[in-house]
């Protein structure tokens, strides 16, 4: 009898000292292996970049604000025109041909006219015959863009996922399409180039140079120092760019200006 109650003792045993190493390693697995994987999130690694590394001076290059009177933080984040015109503004030349003003006709609404002035249209614009101009402007050639060359390059810049439009855009001082400007021909899925008479000017005395860049993962941000020279005021905007998985390369992300 009694070595049944001693056997019946160290079965007991042997239970609760599995009991609790199971217990132990529960709690290790929920409570430490957890705070574990928190602490790698929360301490990821941020390497500063040099400022003069080819990729930050890449991007500072085109999307800096300073290029130009039509930048600005809000349009880089929303303006579907401000895309297109950066898209257009870094192709090659030889992305670009050429096609008849009779084939992609005028634009409605516009005082622009197909390509640039030829001399048939400059005799009639200065004699005021706007019906010999418009014939004049049939016989002319502009330069011409493959929309879907357009929309490569959107992607490009802003990602594999962004939602292109395709509309009319200034070349100008503008991106909005008042004066010079690609018009986009739904038909032949192309864009052509028109000019205008004046377009104003830009207002300068901005002046933006890079504080600093840093990588965390597959992020990185450049903070810049944006100075007004004209009031003396300074604002800071920070670009941040994501790795586009599909298109294997960063792109843009948004912008934030403080």
């Amino acid at each position: 009898m009694k070595k049944t109650n001693k056997g019946l003792i160290v079965t007991i045993v042997i239970l609760i000292i599995l009991l609790l190493g199971s217990g132990g390693y529960i709690v290790y697995d929920k409570l430490m292996v957890k705070k574990d994987t928190k602490e790698v999130t929360r301490t990821e690694k941020v390497e500063e970049l040099d400022i003069n590394n080819d990729l930050v001076q890449e991007f500072f290059g085109i999307f800096r604000l300073d290029q130009a009177c039509y930048m600005s933080v809000n349009d880089l984040n929303n303006n579907n025109l401000l895309k297109l015109r950066l898209a257009y503004n870094n192709l090659g030349e030889s992305n670009f041909s050429t096609v008849s003003c009779s084939e992609v006709g005028a634009v409605v609404g516009k005082a622009s006219y197909c390509g640039g002035m030829n001399g048939e249209m400059s005799e009639a614009y200065g004699t005021g015959d706007m019906n010999k101009f418009n014939e004049a402007t049939k016989n002319n050639y502009t330069t011409s863009l493959d929309a879907n060359i357009l929309r490569r390059k959107v992607r490009e810049l802003f990602g594999s996922d962004f939602k292109v439009k395709d509309e009319d855009f200034g070349i100008g001082n503008d991106v909005e399409p008042s004066c010079y400007l690609m018009h986009y021909d739904k038909e032949k899925d192309l864009y052509a180039k028109y000019s205008c008479e004046g377009g104003g000017t830009c207002g300068g005395g901005v002046k933006q140079t890079i504080k600093k860049a840093t990588k965390t993962g597959d992020k990185i941000k450049i903070i810049t120092d944006m100075l007004d020279e004209e009031k003396n005021e300074s604002t800071t905007v920070t670009y941040y760019f994501k790795f586009d998985k599909e298109n294997y390369h960063y792109v843009f992300d948004k912008a934030e200006e403080s």
